[in-house]
């Protein structure tokens, strides 16, 4: 299985974030799953495709809350890692957890520990990210839940140029 086209535009995490909430708003609700989300306002814009990001996001968030059929809460975090150059994105659920000899299986196309999974959607989204020259860890504790963190490059030129263009408008605008 193969993404549409990947299109790259200056683009903020935060929005595609909350683009993927808000599509699982009322499945949220139905399986009594509270859905936290936080990030960082100092988080550049970065070159990203939002759809599909948004899909792959939506992946995550719909398997954790699938992991969840009694309820939970899911965790939705972002912030800078300066010394990486990356936005980092996690997804903390307190789900039923993944069993460890499956975890390097995850990604193989057509594997799926659900009895109607196809086996496509992280495969997928692994894929989508890879596109963004991100990565994805999965850390998972059986009965405890699953913390899947993305991070996605940032370049700190264009972070340099931002706010060296922020500075010397508010420069101009302070003369007047």
């Amino acid at each position: 299985a193969k993404p549409r086209e990947v299109s790259l535009k200056m683009g903020h995490i935060g929005e595609v974030i909350e683009s993927a909430c808000n599509l699982v708003k009322v499945r949220c609700a139905k399986q009594r799953v509270r859905l936290n989300r936080k990030w960082s306002r100092r988080i550049p814009q970065i070159l990203l495709d939002e759809k599909q990001l948004e899909q792959a996001f939506l992946n995550f968030i719909l398997n954790a809350i699938d992991a969840m059929p009694n309820g939970g809460r899911l965790m939705i975090n972002a912030h800078l890692d300066f010394k990486a150059n990356e936005v980092v994105v996690s997804f903390l659920d307190t789900g039923c957890g993944i069993a460890s000899e499956n975890l390097n299986k995850l990604f193989t196309p057509f594997f799926s520990t659900k009895e109607d999974g196809v086996g496509l959607g992280l495969c997928l989204a692994h894929q989508v990210v890879s596109y963004h020259k991100g990565r994805i860890n999965i850390e998972s504790k059986v009965g405890q839940g699953t913390d899947v963190v993305v991070r996605l490059p940032f370049s700190r030129e264009r972070e340099r140029e931002r706010v060296k263009k922020n500075k010397n408008f508010q420069m101009a605008g302070a003369k007047k």
